[in-house]
């Protein structure tokens, strides 16, 4: 194999390798924008959740525990 075919040749792995770095990066960013949006949608869900109070019965079961 001359030198110039060893060239070419570890350019197009080049290549292919920023193609698969430039992919992954692409997955990686829709990963964190997914989870940016399902901990803002917890985060959500939680404030919308309403606190009932317990009784004193169930306080004293709680306590007991």
């Amino acid at each position: 194999m001359t030198t110039n075919e060893m060239i070419t040749e570890l350019t197009d792995n080049v290549k292919h390798l920023q193609r698969d770095v430039e992919y992954l990066y692409s997955k990686l960013d829709k990963a964190y924008e997914d989870r940016i949006m399902l901990r803002a949608e917890n985060e959500r869900l939680k404030k919308s959740v309403k606190y009932v109070e317990t009784t004193d019965e169930e306080e004293c079961l709680a306590c007991s525990a």
